[in-house]
């Protein structure tokens, strides 16, 4: 690993349980969409979740999304998520 993928690792996989997914959710998520570890948790990550919540999704509704579709995280808000003009 890189070592700046591998500090990423824990705090990635507690931010993903303190979304409330369960044990196994988080398991999943990490093994299908493991690039997720390679951004930033505060300046990629955390924005997803936000913008998710900012078209209205509440908590049960972000946590199942993340959980099923979880390369949604992989996306830039910006460059990817965000409608274009």
């Amino acid at each position: 690993f890189n070592p700046d993928v591998a500090g990423n690792i824990k705090p990635v996989l507690k931010w993903l349980a303190s979304l409330g997914l369960s044990g196994l959710q988080v398991q999943k998520v990490a093994c299908r969409t493991q690039k997720i570890f390679r951004h930033s948790l505060e300046n990629h990550l955390k924005p997803v979740v936000l913008w998710l919540a900012e078209l209205g999704l509440g908590v049960d509704q972000i946590r199942k999304v993340i959980a099923r579709f979880p390369a949604l995280l992989g996306y830039s808000v910006e460059q990817n998520l965000k409608p274009k003009a």
